[in-house]
């Protein structure tokens, strides 16, 4: 506006900036006479000055936050103090969170650390935005604050060497008041150890102080299965503007840190994991011939024992020479398992020759920490007891003896042969032999041969695998002498001989087994009776010549076989029907026997030559069977 002096008014709140207007100048006289004109002006800004600001002499509580100070009480616009609405205030940085009001008041945000920080700004004239100055301001921050550390220390309380159940970590828990206020009330916590809100001495701490206490914990299984114990702990406490400051334990081992505040106390457990596996064997005499042979069983039983530290699961057995059935088990430290685990085994041949079944078996398991464990097996009735592995276990192989027990048995049997068809046992009559050799021990029998003493046996050598026999590849034959049917039986004995592969003799004297006797005759267990042909059964035979001139050659009755029926009587007949000879028990030891002399009274006196001539006899005999036979005929005496 132009005032009546001819002054240009510009109004309150103009932009600063040039301003051109156009005005006319008009004879108040003559109206009309006017003149137009044009004038330019400057309107400039104020003056605005930003003062720095310093406030600390007034801290600020870093955990409530809060303000600071008025930032624009001794900032100037022209001169005079600005008014908050004419301004508008920009945040520079300097502190995060941080933020000025509409009325120029510096606003800390809440938990923020202690220091002393310095915040930019800047005003602007709200009319003229580019119009603006810059200032710093200096605020102090304190805070309350606790700082916990906690050391752990592993104990060895039964100084094995090795963590066990019962053995403990002692806790060192040091406290320091961080801040700038007296916190009352301290607390600790750990879950861990089963603490909460626990009480400490002192209870209180000024800034800088500090205290320190010290708890045991005991370690438990799952801890040594796990491999490590991880915990944190917690302190708190209420400082003096009733805040509660607390603080998440960092750990005091080095190994544990990563950088932040609140690293976890780790303790490392190195646990110790050890199986032990022990196999027994039991032998099983599956065909009960009290001989270790091919076709017995084996058992086996396997006991597993944890002798470490270290839960160890999914154990298993593995063997070379059987399958073993059962599991897998898990095994806690300590405990031993004896019956989830058993294998069988044939013995074979090859066995009974090498004389022993030799093996060891395999456990394995996965301890807690993932590691595979095992061990090989220990026979714990073997007193050499070595520690192949250096376990602290000992690795003897099962080893199952099989004694050598060889043996042999012999069988012989005669077979009559009428070679004449005379239908008696005569000269010139064969027996046939038959031998049956049986392996009855449990290694085979090689080189095998059968000698007589009476006959040559043909057949062999030949070999036999426990409890074969052989009934076809040894036989001989023998002619029957006089002497033989005199007798009336033929008794011989025959042996076998053979070696096994340990190079030992093996040998047996033969046995009749139609004879009951059963005579041991070399103590092995198996009868040794003579092999015995009885000429005849039933029955005698008379040689019906005599000729008693003292040659030695038929110089007396022959009756074969009669001392097998010593019930007998013989009469002898001339051949008027005079008996001129008796006698009771013919042929039995003690009794005469009739060489041509009388023994009678009728005819001629006893004991005179009979004449040469045709005599009868008439022979009563009982039989084995308790028959009462005759036999009847003639003898020539010459």
């Amino acid at each position: 506006a132009i005032n009546d002096n001819g002054n240009i008014i510009v109004p309150p709140n103009t932009v600063a900036g040039d301003y051109t207007f156009t005005y006319s100048v008009c004879e108040n006289l003559n109206p009309g006479n006017c003149q137009t004109a044009s004038v330019t002006i400057s309107v400039a800004a104020g003056t605005l000055v930003a003062e720095d600001d310093d406030f600390s002499l007034t801290p600020v509580n870093g955990v409530d936050g809060g303000i600071a100070g008025d930032v624009t009480l001794n900032d100037t616009l022209d001169g005079a103090p600005v008014d908050d609405a004419d301004i508008y205030i920009v945040n520079n940085g300097g502190l995060n969170g941080v933020a000025i009001n509409a009325n120029g008041n510096l606003i800390v945000p809440p938990n923020t650390p202690q220091g002393t920080y310095t915040v930019a700004y800047s005003i602007c004239e709200t009319l003229n935005p580019g119009n603006c100055d810059s200032a710093q301001i200096t605020i102090v921050v304190q805070e309350s604050g606790l700082a916990l550390i906690k050391d752990a220390v592993f104990v060895d309380t039964d100084a094995n060497a090795s963590v066990n159940i019962g053995d403990i970590i002692t806790y060192t828990f040091s406290i320091t008041n961080t801040g700038s206020y007296v916190i009352d009330d301290l607390r600790l916590t750990d879950s861990e150890l089963g603490i909460a809100d626990l009480a400490i001495t002192p209870s209180s701490l000024a800034p800088g102080e500090s205290a320190s206490l010290t708890i045991d914990y005991s370690i438990t299984q799952s801890d040594i299965d796990f491999g490590r114990v991880i915990n944190t702990a917690s302190i708190s406490g209420i400082d003096e503007n009733d805040n509660t400051i607390s603080d998440v334990s960092d750990s005091g081992n080095a190994a544990d840190d990563t950088g932040r505040d609140d690293d976890a106390t780790v303790t490392l457990l190195n646990g110790n994991s050890n199986l032990e596996l022990l196999k027994v064997v039991r032998y099983e005499d599956t065909n009960s011939d009290g001989l270790v042979n091919s076709g017995d069983n084996l058992i086996y039983n396997f006991t597993v024992n944890n002798n470490g530290s270290v839960t160890i699961n999914d154990i298993t057995i593995v063997d070379d020479l059987v399958t073993v059935t059962g599991g897998p088990i898990d095994l806690a430290p300590g405990e031993s398992d004896a019956s989830s685990f058993s294998a069988e085994y044939t013995i074979t041949p090859a066995d009974v020759e090498a004389g022993e079944v030799i093996n060891i078996a395999l456990a394995t398991g996965v301890d807690t920490n993932g590691v595979l464990i095992d061990d090989f097996s220990d026979d714990p009735t073997d007193a050499l007891n070595v520690d192949e592995d250096n376990d602290g276990d000992f690795e003897d192989p099962t080893v199952f003896v099989i004694n050598e027990d060889a043996s042999i048995e012999l069988l012989k049997m005669a077979e009559y042969v009428d070679a004449n068809s005379s239908n008696i046992p005569d000269l010139g009559d064969i027996i046939r032999y038959t031998f049956v050799v049986t392996n009855t021990g449990n290694t085979t029998i090689n080189n095998i041969t059968i000698t007589d003493e009476l006959v040559t046996v043909i057949g062999g050598p030949i070999s036999l695998a426990p409890g074969e026999s052989d009934a076809t590849t040894f036989y001989a034959e023998y002619a029957i002498t006089r002497s033989d049917v005199m007798t009336g039986y033929v008794d011989n004995t025959a042996s076998v001989y053979g070696t096994t592969q340990r190079s030992t003799i093996v040998t047996d004297i033969s046995d009749d087994p139609t004879n009951s006797t059963n005579e041991d005759a070399n103590g092995d267990g198996n009868p040794d009776d003579p092999t015995r042909l009885v000429l005849s059964i039933e029955d005698v035979f008379i040689y019906n010549v005599i000729t008693p001139n003292g040659d030695g050659l038929n110089d007396q009755l022959v009756i074969g076989a009669i001392e097998r029926f010593p019930d007998n009587t013989l009469r002898i007949f001339n051949r008027w029907g005079v008996e001129v000879f008796k006698e009771e028990n013919y042929g039995q030891p003690g009794s005469e026997p009739f060489r041509g002399y009388s023994n009678g009274r009728v005819v001629i006196d006893s004991g005179e030559l009979l004449p040469t001539g045709t005599y009868f006899y008439v022979l009563e005999y009982v039989t084995q069977r308790g028959n009462t036979r005759q036999k009847a005929g003639y003898i020539y005496i010459n």
